[in-house]
């Protein structure tokens, strides 16, 4: 993996559920930036969709992110809804993570969506 290839900046978040304060019920909250994993990634877009769904237009982005194999990773992470990808303002569910090499790096595909009226 090529250090020039790794021009972007991008942070994993994890969430953790906390409990309204309002109304009791649990909720998922999202890691302060300082507690999240920031790293330099290569990010290839692939293809973007618009679908109409619930009386809306609605848009979907597939995005290839590669990043060098995080220090203090035994094994691969696998794909939830507790953890998802912030780049360049956009939030992106992780939807699939796969090795390069001998824990060389990670492929990342995540989806963006943007919801309009």
């Amino acid at each position: 993996m090529r250090a020039g290839n790794l021009d972007r900046r991008i942070r994993f978040e994890r969430a953790t559920e906390a409990q309204d304060p309002d109304s009791g019920a649990p909720i998922l909250t999202w890691d302060p930036p300082a507690a999240s994993y920031d790293c330099a990634a290569e990010v290839r877009p692939l293809r973007g969709q618009e679908y109409f769904a619930a009386q809306q237009f609605a848009a979907k982005a597939d995005t290839l992110f590669r990043i060098r194999w995080p220090r203090g990773f035994e094994t691969l992470p696998e794909p939830d809804e507790s953890v998802r990808l912030m780049y360049d303002g956009r939030i992106y569910n992780i939807q699939h993570v796969a090795e390069i090499g001998r824990r060389e790096g990670l492929e990342i595909l995540a989806t963006a969506r943007a919801e309009a009226a």
